[in-house]
Parts: C-alpha cells; sequence; structure tokens
C-alpha cells in the first residue's frame, strides 16, 4: 500500500502500516472499567452515513482510479 502511495488512516480509513499498527491492539479494559460506554455499531455506521450525505464530512476512501491501479498493481505481484 506504502508503495503505491496509499495515505493510511485518510484514504484508506482504518488501515495503518505495519509500523503504526499497534494502535489496533490497545486493550479498551481500563476505559470499558471505568465507564466508557459504547454505542452499537449500526447507530455509528447510520449517523456517519447522514453526516457524510450532508456535506458535513469530506469523502474518505480512495479515488476510483487510484483504488483500480493500487488493485492493478497488487494482483500482479
Amino acid at each position: 500500500m506504502l508503495d503505491q502511495g496509499v495515505q493510511a488512516w485518510s484514504e484508506l480509513p482504518v488501515w495503518l502500516p505495519r509500523e503504526q499498527a499497534a494502535m489496533h491492539t490497545l486493550s479498551m479494559a481500563a476505559a470499558l472499567a471505568n465507564g466508557l460506554t459504547t454505542r452499537p455499531m449500526e447507530d455509528t455506521l447510520r449517523d456517519t452515513a447522514e453526516w457524510l450525505r450532508e456535506g458535513q464530512g469530506n469523502a474518505v476512501g480512495l479515488a476510483a482510479q487510484k483504488e483500480a491501479a493500487v488493485l492493478a498493481a497488487w494482483k500482479a505481484r
């Protein structure tokens, strides 16, 4: 992904290069034990989609042309 110029997190949300991926392994146990509550994923997805439709957020993800180039490079490797 990095060789193809993909920008971590912004062009490919939630993806991080191996050097930064430790963020995905952090435990939430202490936060939960201290009262952190979460909301249902369905609510988060619905509200995020609405937020994007209303123009409040920037579009995320790879542009179609760049996605095609990244996939072609992946298949060619």
